[in-house]
């Protein structure tokens, strides 16, 4: 059968078409290696900090029904990255590829299409800790970090990406046996 667009070729060695996603093509060995590589912030950070090592704070942020969902609430960023919000935001086929990849990855794992109001909260709480935490504070954007709700108190932030994959995966299994 003849997929839609063209493929990337995954660390496992795996064909994936993030334009034609399908649940059957998701590997989690490559979900947590790409994530633990992939830099938050466009990598506008004081030092690496991975999209796993925040799904990872998020998972243990949200109340434990929902912590195997806020693991994987950035999952299908492994497929189509992340960019930074402002200017995803005027890109609407992005977001739609975003939404077709996060599809696939919600049937894959078994996860809610509809993220629960609790891991966005969390995510955004992780957001606003890691902006404090990673991004210098300047008179220019002394004011962009407005804390009107929980930000969490974390360790220092910057797993080397090897730790983080392995954590990723160690909590994910953890989770999915539960």
């Amino acid at each position: 059968m003849e997929r839609k667009g063209h493929y990337i070729r995954t660390f496992t060695g795996k064909q994936y078409w993030p334009m034609d996603p399908r649940a059957e093509d998701i590997c989690i060995e490559d979900v947590a290696h790409a994530l633990s590589n992939l830099c938050r912030f466009t990598g506008h950070t004081s030092r690496f900090y991975s999209v796993a090592e925040h799904s990872l704070y998020v998972s243990t942020l949200v109340p434990s029904a929902l912590a195997f969902a806020g693991l994987m609430h950035d999952a299908h960023e492994a497929y189509v990255n992340d960019i930074a919000r402002p200017f995803k935001l005027s890109l609407p086929e992005y977001k739609a590829a975003e939404d077709w990849n996060w599809l696939a990855m919600a049937e894959a794992f078994d996860l809610d299409p509809k993220q629960d109001r609790e891991i966005k909260e969390a995510d955004n709480a992780m957001f606003r800790a890691e902006r404090l935490q990673l991004m210098p504070v300047t008179p220019l954007t002394q004011g962009d970090i407005v804390v009107d709700g929980f930000t969490p108190e974390l360790p220092t932030l910057g797993m080397l990406p090897f730790l983080a994959e392995t954590e990723f995966l160690q909590r994910f299994y953890d989770l999915k046996s539960e």
